[in-house]
């Protein structure tokens, strides 16, 4: 029998690529490996980190600082996973459903559940997205031909404009640690 591929994460974890558990999610383990992933397959400086603080941030403005944990962690299953360029994915038909599982356990570990509540996803998806458009006319040049997102052409200027790119610096495992501890604390005072 052919064992299950599995990698070794920064604190010395194994994790199951294929089939993960809780207890092998750390969120140490995801702060460092998406401190290091850059986007756009490397074709930026800026991190998947610094991105998942953004969709968290904008999250927790409009839906609430108790829902800013799924935004910072949407894209939490890159730090087991990699992050695998869009156009790639759609033509790995397994990869979306080993990404949804690594992506459950993560939720299910740090937030509770293995999905945000229905309204919080589709917004998380909406907001991404709209970053995602940012950050293309932040940090790319013009492309050769679009790119066919949502909101091609319309990224807002000010949030990702105003980042010194060379030092900008988003310190994820201190965000995800106060959002999720003011989450606690939030959750235990709402009866």
């Amino acid at each position: 029998m052919k064992a299950s591929p599995w990698i070794q994460t920064r604190s010395g974890l194994p994790v199951d690529l294929l089939d993960p558990k809780p207890e092998q999610v750390e969120l140490y383990d995801i702060c460092f490996a998406l401190a290091g992933i850059n986007r756009f397959t490397s074709h930026a400086r800026y991190t998947v980190a610094t991105h998942s603080y953004w969709v968290g941030a904008a999250l927790a403005g409009r839906c609430g600082l108790e829902h800013a944990k799924w935004g910072l962690l949407h894209d939490a299953s890159e730090a087991y996973l990699g992050d695998v360029a869009s156009p790639l994915k759609s033509q790995l038909p397994r990869y979306a459903e080993i990404e949804n599982r690594m992506q459950r356990v993560i939720y299910e570990k740090l937030c509770g559940a293995p999905r945000p509540p229905p309204d919080i996803e589709r917004e998380v998806k909406e907001i991404d997205l709209q970053i995602l458009a940012d950050e293309q006319a932040t940090f790319m040049p013009n492309p050769p031909r679009p790119w066919g997102l949502k909101y091609y052409g319309q990224h807002r200027e000010g949030l990702l404009h105003a980042i010194d790119h060379e030092t900008f610096f988003i310190d994820l495992e201190w965000s995800l640690t106060n959002v999720l501890e003011n989450t606690r604390v939030c959750n235990e005072r709402i009866p």
